[in-house]
């Protein structure tokens, strides 16, 4: 594993951008935080739908209303539970708790085994992810990344970059499955119902508080700011300083 660079925090041989992570906020994410019965969790590896997903939840969770998800930036609306703002937006949030995060699931919460707390886990080709995530490396000033693509797919391949290895972190979610309460997508497959029908996976696991379907609310990304907002367009959605990029 290479080593954590100046902008990285390494816990438990995990490298993370250590501007919205320490090691007491995965310390409490592991073993502090407690999960719910009626949480509902946004799991991604990076660059793997991970906004489009918090955007539908949203919508589902407001009954198709956009105004939260125009007026409240992602990060605040369904925090991640790894980062170290998590135990302010979430330790007094009323449930239904819609939550993020890029843990693999050896670091997830503990207190999630023996709850019914939902998972709704997106998975991307891997070789999409690459290339998104290294370009996305590139105009995000706080994560670490070769200048040469080759190198970062050599990096990448070995699960020597932050967030550590693809191939990991989806076999062991996966390995997981037929004991959580669990649904698994694909972000391919996310593109092919947009929206969602009334019998596609989205819109049976989660219902908004009247009762709400997938199926009736808008496309995400037309609802949450414009078209594209919600699609993929995670930069847009970040604080300024973390979006910012070296010019």
């Amino acid at each position: 594993m290479a080593a954590p660079g100046p902008h990285s925090v390494l816990y438990k041989g995990l490298m993370l951008p250590a501007l919205v992570h320490s090691t007491e906020s995965l310390r409490y994410a592991q073993l502090g935080f407690q999960v719910r019965d009626r949480d509902i969790f946004s799991v991604t590896y990076p660059k793997s739908g991970t906004t489009w997903m918090q955007e539908l939840l949203t919508l589902i969770h407001s009954d198709g209303d956009p105004q939260l998800a125009q007026s409240v930036p992602s990060w605040e609306r369904v925090p991640w539970v790894e980062q170290t703002t998590a135990a302010g937006f979430l330790e007094n949030r009323p449930c239904p708790r819609l939550i993020s995060s890029h843990l693999p699931c050896g670091l997830f919460p503990t207190s999630l085994h023996g709850s019914n707390a939902k998972v709704i886990y997106t998975v991307r080709n891997p070789k999409d992810v690459c290339v998104s995530l290294y370009y996305y490396s590139k105009m995000a000033s706080f994560l670490e990344f070769p200048e040469d693509f080759g190198e970062f797919v050599e990096l990448f391949s070995a699960g020597k970059v932050l967030f550590g290895s693809w191939f990991q972190h989806v076999k062991g979610w996966l390995g997981l499955r037929d004991r959580l309460n669990f649904l698994l997508l694909t972000y391919e497959e996310m593109h092919q119902i947009s929206p969602p029908g009334p019998s596609t996976p989205v819109s049976r696991p989660v219902t908004g508080p009247a009762g709400q379907r997938g199926a009736d609310l808008p496309v995400p990304g037309q609802a949450a700011g414009g078209a594209g907002a919600g699609w993929g367009g995670g930069e847009r959605l970040l604080p300024g300083h973390e979006a910012e990029q070296d010019v």
